[in-house]
């Protein structure tokens, strides 16, 4: 199985995941090392185990859930990826790029890549990189900075 991930490959995987779920996500997450509780927070959740999903590479760090969780969040229709890939797994640059990563979310408008900020609080602080693009490939390379408490 080629994990380069041309565009053939990354539609037919989009169309198989959309065709398991109603859910049409305008966000995509991709939770980082610590923060993969945050696709516990999806309301009516549905889990795609990556070694289910075509065309698509296998986590194999430990203690990476290797799934996709389709959801909303505040309202907002979501999909979160919990375990990313690393060239260390010998997957092609291309496939574990942001840029890959954002070319399973066809129809996503807003990628957020979600790592821990620490603080130790009350709460934790979350710094969140939101990269906006429009439709498939045409992308905003500003990014937006905010800060969130969950």
């Amino acid at each position: 199985m080629n994990f380069g991930g041309n565009y053939e490959e990354c539609r037919a995987t989009a169309d198989w995941l959309l065709a398991g779920t109603p859910v049409r996500p305008t966000v995509a997450i991709v939770c980082g090392s610590g923060m993969g509780g945050l696709a516990e927070m999806l309301k009516d959740p549905q889990v795609f185990k990556y070694s289910d999903i075509p065309n698509f590479p296998r986590s194999t760090v430990h203690g990476h859930a290797g799934q996709l969780v389709f959801g909303s969040l505040k309202g907002k229709q979501c999909v979160c990826m919990q375990g990313r890939f690393h060239l260390y797994e010998g997957y092609p640059v291309q496939k574990v790029s942001s840029r890959s990563e954002r070319e399973i979310y066809i129809y996503t408008h807003i990628y957020i890549y979600v790592y821990i900020y620490m603080y130790i609080y009350t709460y934790i602080h979350i710094y969140i990189h939101i990269y906006i693009y429009t439709y498939i490939y045409i992308y905003i390379y500003t990014y937006i900075h905010i800060y969130i408490n969950i």
